[in-house]
């Protein structure tokens, strides 16, 4: 996709963690305090390990993680991860990249439209409008709600609000970001700066920071402006 593309879309749609923002700390903090609650200190998680398994589902990350919990244990531990973590986010917080939040909203002064899709659980995502009070991002979709995989989520996103897939454009950080953009057919920006890393192709845009999205997007309504 050429910066000329980019500049041309009118709907970004945002993965969260290690794009938005950074809950990864909390996240653990919540997690560790699950498994001492049932019993599994012995299974306690580093940040290290919840980063290596940032863009998969709960479910896919537990299977990782921990292999030995089985059965009916699985849906005790998701439960518990699920209320700590919340409130190990709403005590401490999840960190936002630099500029996020003042880069969405120009881009929606820009006349962009602002929407989320995350493989994370139920909750997750309000946690992080809740904690930036942001109004501008119009819908979200994410795993926990859905139990479908991301570009399934993406579609669904486009399809209740009528988007056309060629002005949309999905921004993330991981591999299985871009893979969910090609099987979504919506054209994809790598967000460097994140937890991921994708194999560079020449249809793929990419940003070192949230900010540069800017010049890209406001270069042709600038031009458009001047024309007018």
């Amino acid at each position: 996709m050429s910066s000329y593309m980019l500049q041309l879309k009118q709907h970004f749609i945002f993965d969260l963690d290690g794009t938005l923002w950074d809950a990864i700390h909390p996240c653990v903090v919540g997690w560790n305090k699950a498994l001492s609650e049932l019993e599994h200190r012995d299974l306690q998680i580093t940040n290290a390990d919840l980063i290596s398994m940032v863009g998969h589902s709960q479910l896919q990350i537990f299977a990782k993680l921990f292999p030995e919990i089985k059965g009916n244990d699985i849906e005790d531990l998701r439960e518990l991860c699920d209320k700590y973590q919340a409130e190990a986010i709403r005590e401490i917080g999840g960190q936002c990249y630099p500029n996020t939040i003042e880069t969405l909203l120009e881009l929606q002064q820009l006349g962009k439209q602002i929407y989320i899709v995350s493989n994370c659980e139920s909750g997750y995502i309000e946690l992080f409008l809740n904690q930036t009070k942001l109004e501008i991002v119009l819908d979200f979709e994410c795993w926990g709600n859905t139990g479908n995989p991301k570009f399934e989520n993406i579609n669904s996103l486009i399809e209740r609000n009528d988007l056309s897939k060629v002005d949309c454009v999905y921004i993330g950080d991981t591999q299985g970001d871009c893979d969910a953009a090609a099987k979504a057919e919506v054209d994809f920006v790598y967000a460097n700066y994140g937890f991921g890393k994708i194999s560079a192709t020449p249809s793929q845009h990419e940003i070192k920071a949230m900010q540069d999205l800017l010049p890209l997007v406001s270069m042709v309504d600038q031009m458009m402006g001047d024309e007018r």
